[in-house]
């Protein structure tokens, strides 16, 4: 079907553009302490899934721009989302607000 209003070279753009943004990915959380794993799914926060486990995380305005709710981890390949870390935060800190992780996200808990 073909719009008037839309040539195919723009569709064509559109098309490459929607097929190279990643995917979203669940992850595991390994809380280290207590020897629990969580899983996170493509739709949920780890807030969401701490929450939901009982560990004591701090909501703040869960849109990663307060860092109310910043969490140290232990070890991971964090993929930051917030607004409000400094790169040095970074190394020791994430909002599990906005923020996911590619493996497995090891936390002190």
């Amino acid at each position: 079907m073909k719009h008037d209003n839309v040539n195919e070279d723009n569709a064509c753009v559109l098309k490459t553009r929607t097929d190279q943004r990643p995917e979203i990915k669940g992850f595991e959380i390994w809380l280290v302490w207590s020897d629990r794993r969580l899983t996170v799914a493509p739709g949920q926060t780890v807030l969401a899934v701490l929450e939901a486990a009982g560990v004591p995380v701090e909501p703040g305005c869960l849109s990663g721009g307060c860092g109310g709710c910043a969490t140290p981890y232990v070890e991971g390949n964090l993929i930051h989302k917030d607004s409000c870390l400094s790169a040095s935060e970074r190394n020791r800190l994430f909002c599990p607000c906005v923020s996911r992780a590619e493996g497995t996200l090891v936390l002190p808990f």
